[in-house]
């Protein structure tokens, strides 16, 4: 968006970064239960410790978040690819996700696919090849201090 003044208006209606970040992580554990839930083997989920970072945007006034990826140590057979696919849209729908993903590639051994929030431009990561992923991307959200300023600040 264009005007600095109309964004900084539409994020201020949502939740502040740190809350967004908080709602996504339940998110995220919910993920991983429905998963566990619909397929047992995907049972010892790793916090990998990695990709998570922040980054500034809107001039500085809202951030945007990765979280940590989790993953499974195991191949997931192709015949249970849709099956966890539903899992991951059935949570994630909750959250104002898109419940069909964007598939990246669906072939044998290996499924990407990206579910989208397009509130908040954040995304759901899923893939399955040799281990089986998810990845949060925490869409721009404003920081509490430009929450609390309630404009854009001057450039």
């Amino acid at each position: 968006m264009n005007n600095p003044s109309a964004e900084h208006d539409r994020l201020s209606k949502m939740p502040t970064i740190d809350e967004a970040v908080q709602r996504y992580e339940q998110m995220e554990q919910a993920i991983k239960q429905q998963l566990t839930q619909s397929i047992p083997s995907l049972a010892n989920w790793e916090d990998t410790h990695d990709s998570v970072g922040r980054a500034g945007c809107l001039n500085g006034d809202g951030e945007t978040h990765n979280l940590s990826n989790q993953i499974v140590r195991v191949q997931l057979p192709d015949q249970q690819f849709e099956q966890a696919v539903k899992a991951v849209g059935e949570v994630v729908k909750q959250y104002g996700f898109n419940e069909k993903p964007t598939q990246f590639r669906n072939s044998p051994g290996k499924h990407f696919t990206s579910f989208q929030n397009p509130a908040d431009s954040s995304s759901v990561f899923f893939a399955a090849s040799k281990r089986v992923v998810v990845q949060v991307k925490v869409g721009c959200h404003l920081t509490v201090d430009a929450k609390k300023r309630g404009q854009p600040r001057e450039s």
